[in-house]
Parts: C-alpha cells; sequence; structure tokens
C-alpha cells in the first residue's frame, strides 16, 4: 500500500506531465467603445502595430473621452449651391454677373425725361457736354445712340405710335443722322394731335407695300429707296426749307440708290400728290449718277 504523502507527489508529476492547452485566441476591442456592443474579432499579427498606435491615441489628452460619440450633423440637401458641379456653377455665375452692366444699360429708356436725371440742371450740363442731345426742355436722347443706324431706329420707335410706318424725313433721319427733324413723320390711316416731345406727328395717307418697307429692330421705316422718293414729293416751299435735294442726294450716295430706281417707283404710283414735280427733279438729277 502507496502512503499518502507518495501519492501526493505522483500526482504532481503525471500533472506537469499533461501538456497545456494552445492559448485561446485573444480579442481587441476598439479603446473607448462599449465590449457589449463590439463583436469579438481575432487578434492578426499583421494589425497588431495598428491596434497599438490605436490604444496610444485613445490615451492622447486631444482623445475623445471614453463613451462619447460623434455629433450628428444634419443632412445636407443637394441644391445648385451644393451640388457637384460647383465648379460649373461658378462658372455661369461669373458668366451672368458680367452680363448685368449690359442688360442695365439696355433697360435704360431710349428717350430720357426729367424723371429720368438726377435733377433739371443735369439736361443742360450734359447736353454742354455732348452726352445727350435735347429734343425740347425736358427731354433728350443720348449721343451715343444717335450714333449708330440701330440706335436711331430704337429712338424713333420709342416716339412713333404703334402699328404706324416712319417715311420722309423722319426716315432719312434714321438712315442719315444728323439733327432731329421737326416734326415725326408715319404712314397710316389715323390721325394723331398730340405732340411727342414737342414735335407734331404728321400723317401721310400713302399706300406702303411691303417691298418699300423694311425693320430697324422695333421700328417699321420705309427703305432709302421709297425714302427719297417721299421727300421728293414734298412742297417745293418745304423742300427748300429742308434742302431737300441735299437729303435726297445723300440718300443716293449713301446706299447706291439710282434716279432711275425712283422713276419706276413714281410711275407705279403717278397718282401720288406732287408726283409730277417729283419725276422732273429726278429726271435732272439722272444725268449724274
Amino acid at each position: 500500500m502507496v502512503p499518502p504523502r507518495n501519492l501526493a507527489s505522483m500526482s504532481l508529476t503525471a500533472l506537469s506531465a499533461v501538456p497545456e492547452p494552445p492559448p485561446a485566441p485573444q480579442e481587441d476591442t476598439v479603446p473607448g467603445a462599449d465590449p457589449s456592443q463590439t463583436a469579438p474579432r481575432r487578434t492578426n499579427a499583421a494589425l497588431a502595430p495598428w491596434l497599438a498606435s490605436k490604444a496610444t491615441s485613445a490615451t492622447s489628452p486631444h482623445a475623445r473621452p471614453p463613451g462619447a460619440s460623434m455629433r450628428a450633423r444634419r443632412p445636407v440637401p443637394i441644391t445648385a449651391r451644393s451640388a457637384p458641379h460647383t465648379a460649373l456653377t461658378r462658372s455661369a455665375r461669373a458668366l451672368r454677373s458680367m452680363e448685368r452692366p449690359q442688360a442695365a444699360e439696355h433697360d435704360m429708356p431710349m428717350v430720357l425725361g426729367a424723371g429720368d436725371l438726377p435733377g433739371p440742371m443735369s439736361l443742360t450740363m450734359l447736353t454742354g457736354l455732348g452726352v445727350l442731345h435735347r429734343f425740347d426742355g425736358s427731354n433728350a436722347y443720348r449721343a451715343e445712340h444717335a450714333g449708330t443706324l440701330f440706335g436711331r431706329g430704337m429712338i424713333l420707335a420709342a416716339l412713333s405710335p404703334s402699328q404706324t410706318v416712319a417715311c420722309a424725313l423722319s426716315a432719312a433721319w434714321v438712315w442719315l443722322g444728323g439733327a432731329f427733324p421737326d416734326s415725326i413723320d408715319i404712314i397710316s390711316s389715323s390721325h394723331f394731335r398730340s405732340m411727342v416731345v414737342g414735335r407734331a406727328i404728321r400723317v401721310f395717307n400713302r399706300k406702303a407695300p411691303r417691298k418699300h418697307l423694311t425693320a430697324i429692330g422695333e421700328l417699321r421705316v420705309t427703305n432709302p429707296l421709297r425714302t427719297a422718293c417721299d421727300i421728293a414729293l414734298l412742297s417745293d416751299r418745304e423742300r427748300a426749307d429742308i434742302h431737300a435735294s441735299e437729303i435726297v442726294c445723300a440718300l443716293i450716295e449713301e446706299y447706291r440708290v439710282k434716279p432711275s430706281q425712283c422713276l419706276a417707283l413714281l410711275e407705279e404710283n403717278r397718282f401720288w400728290h406732287n408726283a409730277p414735280q417729283a419725276r422732273q427733279f429726278f429726271m435732272t438729277i439722272e444725268h449724274c449718277y
């Protein structure tokens, strides 16, 4: 029979001979996270340096305290200002800003009244500087606009009644420029008694076929050929007052109108008032062109 002391020593020797079980895989968690909310992950030898750096950053004074969560941010809706094509939006905005001064300048009225200027003395000062040309004591137009064919057409369109055609001296001013005439000449079947910028509206009730007309912006106006004929059809006294011969010759030279074309147009409308004297005028100057 083996004594009890020997049995104890034999048990210790047997237990020491049994191999130890392999160590259980370690589990790593994110520092500061709730263990119950973090799933266990197997530690990989390649991840050991990264876990060490995370543990070091967690103990730094700037680290987020344990249990703290990131502040929730409100979702930002995707609009034209926060869209991915921000550069394109900025470019379009820049182009619009470049167009604003031109649009503002175009919105300025073609005929300036007393309410469009800072004060009554500004009209006199700007007229003296050559910036404006006066119609009368309270209305004017810009010299810059009067220097172009389109600008003169827009000025006359602002003065003429709707559904009318500019003709005679008004049409000659559009084509040639110079000083604004003393009347606003139109072709219409209506009568107008009111004054416009100190000018009377003179109506000619003559037919105006489409081939005699043209459009300059919003203005319908007789072409240079018809305009030369309308001026030649004025009375002798008025033709002498406005130097009609110089105006007709300027239209002929500037727009290459031939006197023979004017004679042909008058022949088609031989019943117009003063048509015989107009034919005589063009027959006199025909040999010069």
